[in-house]
């Protein structure tokens, strides 16, 4: 094991013989005023740490990240948090939070001080590689959309089923997709997730397609950002499907959950 030893103890305990005692103290002062400064930096960011750590282990223990399936990508799991800004303006945002070694929560930072800052062009970011993000533009974005999380009773008239090999919305009536889009894959498509209990939703993705212009619909909406068993995109014509693929960004699945899909759709005939 090494040996540490302080710098303060050097200073008192070696001495430059043609130092003047009012120097070395002098100089013993702001050592110790740096050492000060480094211990306060090391405990903001320690803070900061514990706080984004619990945050993220209460999340894991409440409901939407419980059962089987695929969780979202951990990366995104901030959108999660209410009001459910977009995730793809929260990826800078978060980066800048944590560095700043703040103990607020994230969401309270980013509202009272992050937002305001960015929109006055008054925001300075702690690391260079931001230096010419265009920190106005994501903070009017942040203000003015958030992502749509279903409730239980909203994502009813989402839900599709399957009788005899024919698919059905939630009012009986053949699906078709020929209304729907997505952003990937334009008019046509509609984006799927398969839920707990093997419950099939689907709908239209991207901005201001729930009616409401100021929000963004994505994979994570249906389900609020639970774990599913399946995710992707979809093509259906008058009940009858067409095509499938595992397009998701939130979710990003793999071939266990793409295989999982395609037997029960064969299950469902």
């Amino acid at each position: 094991m090494a040996l540490r030893i302080s710098p303060i103890l050097l200073v008192l305990q070696y001495p430059q013989p043609n130092i003047s005692a009012e120097e070395r103290a002098k100089r013993l002062r702001a050592l110790t005023e740096r050492i000060r400064v480094i211990r306060k930096e090391q405990l903001a960011r320690r803070s900061s740490e514990t706080a984004a750590m619990k945050r993220w282990l209460e999340l894991l223990g409440s409901p939407i990240f419980q059962g089987k399936g695929k969780a979202m990508d951990p990366s995104l799991w901030v959108e999660t948090l209410g009001p459910h800004y977009p995730y793809h303006r929260l990826k800078e945002p978060f980066q800048e939070w944590e560095d700043s070694g703040s103990t607020k929560d994230f969401i309270v930072w980013l509202e009272n001080e992050f937002i305001p800052a960015a929109i006055n062009g008054t925001f300075i970011p702690k690391k260079k590689r931001n230096l010419y993000t265009c920190w106005d533009l994501i903070a009017k974005d942040l203000k003015q959309y958030k992502a749509i999380y279903l409730t239980i009773e909203q994502r009813k008239s989402k839900e599709v089923t399957i009788k005899n090999g024919v698919f059905y919305d939630h009012t009986e009536t053949p699906f078709h997709t020929g209304r729907l889009s997505t952003n990937h894959s334009g008019r046509g498509a509609a984006v799927f997730v398969l839920g707990q209990g093997n419950k099939l939703y689907a709908g239209s993705h991207g901005m201001g397609v729930t009616g409401n212009p100021n929000s963004y619909f994505f994979h994570s909406g249906f389900l609020a950002g639970a774990r599913v068993l399946a995710a992707g995109e979809i093509g259906v014509k008058n009940g009858n499907l067409r095509w499938v693929s595992s397009k998701s960004g939130h979710y990003k699945p793999g071939k266990k959950e793409v295989l999982y899909f395609l037997q029960w759709l064969q299950d469902c005939n």
